[in-house]
């Protein structure tokens, strides 16, 4: 599992980060690195910093250190910013390791997702980085869990607190039929659609997709 450590930079971005889609596309992206190693499209910037391009809205933009098992989110931003971006995350990418001016925490999207909106389209986003395994579907949920958002969710499920927590942790293996009904205590629903030659599942926020037929 990869760690993911923010400066304040990025934090402060994120926390002023008004399209909330956008917001969960790049928390379910970073939740993905820390899940299975994946960062996506990526391209190098330049002194040993990368830039993970997410193709949503304006275009988000993480940029990135890789100095051993962590990684540094030293900033994020969007396409039109990229080279004010870019040069500052040079700027600062000496400070991390260092007592500097900026400083570095330990990254989580709880900091950021706070409504109960939020989570949802963080599960949403989350299910559209899925790699096929349920992981990313696995981990987000954890994540809602954690929140404690919906404090009915695991009796909505039909099992205790301390079940639902042992399902959803990194090595826990949930059943099809525990993910399904916290889709839908969530209200939200679970739509298969077609994805190139195989299957994709869909997780999508009630109301913005249509009802599965019966």
């Amino acid at each position: 599992m990869i760690e993911i450590i923010q400066s304040d930079a990025c934090q402060r971005w994120l926390a002023r980060l008004r399209d909330r889609n956008a917001l969960a596309r790049i928390q379910a992206r970073l939740l993905r690195i820390t899940a299975d190693g994946h960062f996506g499209d990526v391209a190098p910037t330049g002194d040993g910093i990368s830039e993970i391009r997410i193709h949503y809205g304006p275009g988000c933009r993480i940029y990135y250190l890789r100095p051993n098992a962590a990684t540094v989110v030293l900033r994020c931003g969007d396409k039109d910013s990229q080279q004010r971006d870019i040069l500052r995350a040079q700027r600062i990418a000496p400070d991390w390791r260092q007592p500097m001016p900026e400083t570095f925490t330990k990254w989580d999207p709880l900091e950021y997702l706070t409504t109960d909106d939020d989570l949802r389209r963080y599960l949403a986003a989350a299910a559209a980085e899925e790699a096929g395994d349920g992981n990313l579907i696995r981990a987000a949920l954890k994540d809602i869990v954690r929140s404690g958002n919906f404090a009915g969710l695991a009796s909505a499920v039909g099992i205790s607190r301390q079940s639902l927590d042992q399902a959803l942790d990194q090595d826990g293996s949930p059943s099809f039929a525990t993910i399904a009904r916290a889709i839908t205590a969530l209200g939200m629903q679970i739509q298969i659609t077609p994805a190139g030659h195989a299957t994709g599942v869909c997780v999508c926020i009630c109301g913005h997709c249509a009802p599965a037929p019966n």
